[in-house]
């Protein structure tokens, strides 16, 4: 199980970069599967909730290298 949070800044100028409502928050979790061990294949699902009720469903398949 992993559980993260971040925080991005949009805009056009320095000058912009003090207006809050271009500040995007986001938190998550995700939980992650040994699929196939000899391999190092890993099964990953995330869910994602961000500002304004933006929301994000992740599921990837991979090898670490």
């Amino acid at each position: 199980v992993t559980a993260y949070a971040g925080l991005a800044r949009l805009y056009d100028s320095l000058s912009d970069c003090s207006r809050s409502a271009e500040l995007f928050p986001a938190i998550g979790v995700g939980l992650s599967y040994l699929l196939r061990p000899q391999a190092g294949i890993i099964l990953r699902a995330d869910i994602t909730q961000g500002k304004d009720d933006n929301q994000a469903f992740y599921l990837t398949l991979k090898n670490p290298f």
